[in-house]
């Protein structure tokens, strides 16, 4: 007679280095992320709830180790979800006695992704600066898409996918987006919706269970809720990795797709106070897949944005581009030699 009850997994191995800090460790409402994800394992009352760790194995530990959870840890971590899964896969079919030949696969309720077994997914800052190409690469989809209608009074935005731009293609053609009045700073939802208007462009990017959305003056992240995508927080600091505009956007992604590398605008890491209001420096790098890492200082090819073009037999000058900012905030304007 088979043993009754179900087993669960809780997957908590990677190494959040695109937050810079291990998510599995922030905390909501005191509680740590991968605690509460436990907790909401255990309520469904499991035989067995294991849990996978890799790079964060004693942090992890020490704030899961009252609670009746097996600890597996996954030496191949870094091979990716799939890896982690296969490997805590074979370790629930390890009986109490260690025997492999007399144990039937036990049912597993969930494999259970840090964030999704959370109440809400993880807010935060993407802090470490990162390049073009990872943000392609980490992508299962992205599309370039165009606003066809604004809700303003419920915060919605409704945008209808133009091109897909990498091989994958995003299954709906109508996109959107619950903007809500989320944000992690004052004013995010606010500079989002007064973007918002018919006709303009948007470049998104996703891997099915979270998105980042590039509207031209800044970046912002969403998860699916059913049919809709809802808006977590802006991603200024996403500006680190592409500053122009959306149209430039979506013709790098398909050069950078197809194997090219390019040059693009982005805003100079640092102050990142210059970065939430949008003022930092902007430099122009090299971007491609074989370029992973951010390293500005390798990559660098020049300063100001996409529109610097030469100007051929004008004495004195050289390059010319059209002025970004002239709003009631600018205090001058003046030249420099590039």
């Amino acid at each position: 007679m088979s043993e009754p009850g179900h087993s669960a997994v809780l997957l908590a191995a990677g190494t959040s280095r695109r937050l810079g800090r291990p998510k599995q460790l922030l905390e909501i409402d005191g509680i740590p992320l991968i605690r509460r994800a436990a907790l909401a394992a255990l309520a469904t009352e499991p035989r067995q709830l294991l849990v996978a760790l890799g790079a964060e194995v004693n942090g992890c530990r020490a704030v899961l180790a009252d609670l009746a959870v097996d600890i597996h840890i996954v030496d191949d971590w870094a091979a990716g979800m799939g890896a982690t899964l296969a490997s805590a896969a074979r370790a629930l079919r390890l009986p109490a006695d260690g025997r492999l030949q007399e144990a039937p696969m036990r049912p597993i309720l969930a494999a259970l992704a840090l964030v999704a077994a959370t109440a809400r997914p993880s807010a935060a800052y993407v802090e470490v600066p990162i390049s073009l190409g990872d943000i392609i690469r980490q992508s299962q989809c992205v599309c370039l898409m165009t606003v066809t209608k604004v809700d303003r009074e419920k915060n919605l935005i409704i945008y209808q996918k133009n091109q897909d731009l990498l091989k994958n293609k995003h299954p709906q053609e109508v996109i959107k987006h619950n903007i809500g009045r989320g944000g992690l700073r004052p004013g995010e939802w606010e500079e989002i919706m007064k973007w918002a208007e018919v006709g303009k462009q948007a470049v998104f990017f996703h891997n099915g269970g979270a998105s980042e959305t590039f509207i031209g003056t800044t970046w912002y992240q969403a998860y699916p809720q059913g049919e809709w995508w809802g808006m977590s927080h802006g991603e200024p600091f996403l500006l680190r990795s592409f500053a122009g505009k959306a149209d430039k956007l979506a013709a790098a992604v398909l050069d950078i797709a197809a194997g090219k590398e390019v040059v693009v605008p982005c805003m100079v890491d640092g102050d990142k106070e210059a970065i939430h209001k949008k003022t930092a420096k902007i430099q122009r790098m090299k971007a491609s897949l074989k370029i992973l890492d951010y390293n500005p200082k390798r990559d660098f090819v020049g300063w100001g944005g996409e529109d610097i073009r030469r100007i051929a037999g004008m004495p004195g000058f050289d390059r010319y581009a059209a002025l970004a900012k002239l709003d009631a905030e600018a205090q001058s304007v003046s030249s420099i030699d590039f």
